[in-house]
């Protein structure tokens, strides 16, 4: 079924006299997953005037208002409101966390929301990758790697965290071999990200000095930018 034909059925289901909440949300989500934002705003409106006790609706619609509204005093009173409904709502801990480091430069605050994420998913990924960076912004190199590492424990084809365990073995531990390897596993699992290619062209260029491999990391860059 594609992303169209799964609105045209929820809605269906919404407009028969027996529709459940259930359908509701359904309807929403296909929305949502389509990327009809204002749809999916308007159908998650009408789910919280049936039930404003829905922590996972509280989420969606934070997360369309950091990421398509880009209204984010707003995006975290949702992604709040979800936790309060659910203290065990670990992604709106990350979200809540991300917002306050990137947009609003409340570090410490971000710190404490990624932890109190992975209280409660010790494997969640992203938060883990959020950590690190953050761990690395702090300069703390070991709980830096620590969090790579347990990403990679998780799951070994995580590209970012090859590229960011590359970048903090070179930063922290001086092992430019390493960080070679690393960051060009990154780009092996993904061959379109963006900041794998950069960070590979910069260690040919300056710490192998093979212009033209560096070259060809950038070269790529670029295209993917225009694509």
């Amino acid at each position: 079924m594609d992303k169209q034909e799964r609105i045209t059925k929820a809605k269906e289901k919404v407009e028969h006299q027996d529709a459940k909440y259930s359908d509701l949300v359904e309807l929403a989500d296909a929305y949502f997953d389509n990327g009809n934002w204002e749809e999916a705003i308007e159908t998650y409106d009408q789910c919280i005037a049936i039930t404003s006790e829905d922590s996972y609706v509280w989420h969606r619609m934070g997360y369309i208002f950091e990421i398509y509204k880009r209204d984010y005093v707003r995006a975290l009173l949702y992604y709040k409101t979800s936790t309060e409904l659910d203290k065990n709502a670990y992604t709106s801990w990350n979200n809540m966390g991300f917002i306050q480091e990137t947009q609003f430069d409340n570090l410490e605050t971000a710190l404490s929301y990624y932890k109190k994420s992975l209280e409660i998913n010790p494997n969640y990924e992203i938060a883990l990758i959020n950590l690190g960076v953050l761990y690395n912004t702090y300069n703390e190199g070991e709980e830096c790697i620590d969090c790579f590492q347990r990403v990679l424990k998780v799951n070994d084809k995580n590209a970012k965290a090859w590229h960011n365990i590359g970048i903090a073995y070179g930063k922290y531990h001086k092992d430019n071999e390493k960080a070679f390897e690393c960051v060009k596993k990154a780009v092996e699992l993904d061959e379109n990200y963006i900041d794998g290619w950069n960070t590979l062209g910069i260690i040919y260029k300056h710490i192998y000095h093979e212009e033209e491999k560096a070259q060809e990391c950038f070269e790529k860059v670029d295209q993917l930018k225009n694509n």
